[in-house]
């Protein structure tokens, strides 16, 4: 009954059959009287991160009294996005808040519903050129993805060969992470960064991809396995192999499997981001917007490092997420 009952929620929430607000005198001072419509498009559903995000930007809707629904693709590709992105347009809300699969492909969908009177809020990834957007709500990848790098450094004490599994090409925020990343260990010269191999945002292609570098490369010394899901196909292939003591490992967003490795001491630090607060701030900027209130062009939540000595430290509490519906 319970298993039942947690597939009829995902499904729901994939649907975006989920809504905030009512009709309460709450409702109407806080949105000035305006019934506001949102719909929230994340890049993917059963994702712990834009789960969480989506928990933060209910909280807010209902804070603000408006109305919210989430619509989200089954899978992150524009091919899955983009329909969803038109019949979003079609049906007219007052505010779209978007992340982006694909920066070029996701720019006339977006455009579009700019130019229609929509009110258009991306977060995580945006387009090539966000201009018609009210804001951009992201942490600072580029710091994110030194903060990666360090850790590597410190976990290998600087020496070695080193493994990074990307996101997926044409995503800004894999560029963006991949640039700081790269600006650290091109600084290094104890450590060579092997050529970058892409996973798609699926665990097998990450556990492929580390089982083919550690044939070719037994001498491996560290390993960055990827965003979200990357270290549930990586850690496995290491551990298969008898590495996962010989390869240090950072992983980047604080997935709850991703925590519990953390805590085993299967990774040696997570790098991730206040995601309930992107939440929060994509609804708070399309709101504020709507009311003709000035809204700045990008904000950025904070990052944490987490490591097995700190992750339960309150400071860090914010970066933590929580588990999705699957």
């Amino acid at each position: 009954m319970r298993r039942l009952t947690v597939i009829a929620i995902a499904v729901l929430a994939g649907l975006g059959i989920v809504a905030c607000g009512d009709n309460s005198d709450e409702k109407s001072s806080a949105a000035g009287g305006s019934d506001y419509k949102i719909v929230f498009i994340p890049g993917v559903t059963g994702d712990d991160f834009f789960h969480t995000i989506w928990l933060g930007a209910q909280e807010e809707a209902k804070a603000l009294g408006v109305s919210i629904e989430q619509q989200a693709p089954p899978k992150y590709e524009p091919a899955s996005q983009i329909p969803i992105v038109n019949a979003a347009i079609a049906k007219r809300p007052d505010a779209i808040i978007v992340a982006a699969t694909d920066a070029d492909a996701l720019q006339a969908p977006l455009e579009q519903a700019a130019g229609r009177g929509i009110k258009v809020v991306t977060f995580d990834t945006t387009t090539t050129d966000p201009s018609f957007a009210v804001t951009h709500v992201s942490s600072n990848i580029v710091a994110a993805g030194r903060k990666v790098a360090t850790e590597l450094v410190r976990l290998t004490n600087g020496n070695g060969k080193v493994m990074y599994i990307d996101h997926a090409p044409g995503v800004g925020f894999a560029r963006q992470l991949r640039s700081g990343f790269e600006d650290v260990i091109d600084g290094e010269r104890g450590m060579e960064l092997l050529p970058i191999q892409y996973f798609d945002l699926e665990p097998q292609k990450a556990n492929t991809i580390t089982r083919t570098t550690i044939t070719r490369h037994p001498d491996l010394a560290g390993a960055f396995v990827g965003v979200g899901f990357g270290s549930q196909g990586a850690i496995p292939a290491l551990e298969a192999a008898g590495k996962l003591d010989d390869v240090q490992t950072v992983g980047f967003d604080a997935f709850v499997q991703n925590i519990k490795a953390l805590h085993s001491g299967k990774l040696g630090a997570v790098v991730s981001v206040a995601a309930r607060q992107y939440g929060v701030e994509t609804v708070s900027a399309a709101v504020d917007s709507l009311n003709g209130k000035p809204v700045p062009s990008t904000i950025e939540p904070k990052v944490c490092v987490l490591t097995a000595s700190n992750v339960d430290d309150p400071s860090n509490e914010p970066c933590l997420y929580s588990g999705a519906p699957q």
